[in-house]
């Protein structure tokens, strides 16, 4: 796995505000909680509840990833990788429009229904880069 992976994977935990763009990991770090969601209708007819998207630069690939950011109650893998799919129809179009050759999803469970600043979560990242061939591949966290 390449640096970008590891360096993608580990800032894709943390999250900004809507369209909001971080230059640095203290950054991002720092804007982790997102009071207010939107919601986010899948193919299925599923709702999640989208935090943001956040365009993060990674300087040792002198490129940007976009990220978006959501809230699920689950972090069963298999459920987690089936609505990361869902979700990458829609998002997919976003990213390729603006760009990116690479692009995360974020699920974050927090422990409570209505999270707070001070509660913690726990999330799951996927990682998407495209190829020189235009494919999307994911590469998923190791957790």
């Amino acid at each position: 796995m390449n640096i970008f992976f590891k360096i993608a994977i580990t800032l894709v935990i943390s999250t900004l505000s809507f369209n909001t763009v971080a230059d640095t990991k203290n950054e991002v770090m720092g804007r982790s909680y997102v009071e207010n969601t939107k919601p986010f209708k899948l193919s299925t007819g599923e709702v999640i509840q989208l935090e943001q998207l956040t365009r993060v630069f990674v300087s040792k690939q002198d490129d940007w990833i976009l990220i978006l950011n959501y809230r699920t109650d689950t972090l069963d893998k298999t459920e987690l990788r089936r609505k990361a799919d869902l979700i990458w129809e829609r998002f997919k179009v976003r990213v390729e429009k603006d760009g990116f050759k690479y692009a995360g999803i974020h699920a974050k469970k927090y422990s409570v229904e209505n999270p707070k600043e001070t509660d913690h979560f726990k999330g799951y990242n996927l990682v998407l880069i495209k190829d020189d061939n235009g494919k999307w591949n994911y590469v998923e966290s190791k957790k």
